[in-house]
């Protein structure tokens, strides 16, 4: 989760809302991106989830 997140993030914003899912196997890293959202105004559009990106894809199936 990096800059992409944001301008993806900035884009869901722009056209109204919605919500983007993205998967970080270290939580250190995932805490820093959820900051940066959080400081960019971004966060209530993004879920982290924290794991293996297999695993997160399983558990999104409806």
């Amino acid at each position: 989760m990096g800059i992409s997140t944001i301008y993806l993030a900035a884009a869901l914003h722009d056209m109204g809302g919605g919500k983007l899912i993205g998967t970080e196997l270290e939580a250190s890293k995932a805490a820093r991106a959820r900051a940066n959202l959080e400081a960019a105004g971004l966060a209530d559009l993004v879920d982290i989830r924290v794991g293996d990106a297999r695993g997160n894809a399983r558990r999104c199936r409806p």
